[in-house]
């Protein structure tokens, strides 16, 4: 049937020879030809020498800028030891630990009062007195710190199960 529809083509265009009816007549195929150039120009991309040298400076130079930056955060600075000393020390005996941080802040507010009052009356050179550090061992991390580590892992822990359900009730 095709063959006919392709010589009343011929015979309508007048001068189409046998071979473009041949061609009409055979389905349309995609070409492989295209994937086997896309993995040629690959590969003869991947056998340059220089590009293999920048991927390497690229790659050790990332690796320098990850190790630097995460080395100066701030989770990096914190004593793991000792916080995990205060963690085991909270979960022996989690009412004192609580006591002493009600105490601690119940100081810094009488101490910020007083600091307010000091400044109402003029009095520039008031420094607010600090509560000496019982659990810290390191001057550069204080009981404050302590405590702020401690109370955002137990929140976490504690808010984790409505975190994960509304997770799932969003997917």
């Amino acid at each position: 049937m095709k063959r006919d529809g392709g010589r009343i083509l011929y015979n309508a265009i007048d001068g189409i020879d046998e071979k473009w009816i041949r061609l009409a007549d055979e389905p349309v195929q995609a070409k492989k030809e295209n994937r086997h150039f896309v993995g040629y120009e690959l590969k003869k991309l991947f056998g340059i020498r220089y590009l293999w040298v920048f991927l390497v400076i690229l790659l050790l130079l990332n690796s320098g800028i990850a190790w630097y930056t995460a080395s100066n955060t701030y989770a990096a600075s914190e004593p793991n030891g000792m916080i995990a000393e205060f963690f085991a020390l909270y979960f022996e005996n989690p009412d004192e630990l609580d006591a002493h941080y009600a105490e601690m802040q119940a100081f810094e507010a009488q101490q910020h009062a007083i600091f307010m009052e000091m400044m109402r009356e003029g009095n520039r050179d008031y420094e607010m007195e600090e509560m000496p550090d019982i659990y810290s061992t390191d001057g550069d991390f204080s009981d404050r710190e302590l405590f702020g580590v401690l109370y955002r892992a137990v929140d976490a822990a504690r808010e984790y199960p409505e975190v994960i359900t509304a997770v799932i009730e969003r997917a």
